[in-house]
């Protein structure tokens, strides 16, 4: 997750090797077939603990810091 106490901004899950960022309209659950937010899809698994050492996909890294700036940015 991305975007502390004001709300999810993304939800972060383990995919082929990185980390991906997901749209937060719904959890990311055990076989499914999601889109990541820079495009990659595929069936997601349940994470190891190791999975979660992976490195952040660099693209998804960039949308989540723009969604988060445009949700900052949009506050009174």
């Amino acid at each position: 997750m991305l975007g502390g106490a004001s709300g999810l901004v993304v939800y972060w899950r383990p995919m082929g090797g990185a980390r991906h960022a997901f749209s937060p309209d719904r959890p990311p659950r055990e076989g499914e077939w999601r889109g990541a937010l820079c495009g990659a899809a595929g069936e997601l698994t349940e994470p190891s603990d190791v999975d979660w050492l992976d490195p952040t996909c660099p693209e998804c890294g960039n949308q989540a810091r723009t969604l988060l700036d445009l949700r900052r940015n949009s506050r009174p």
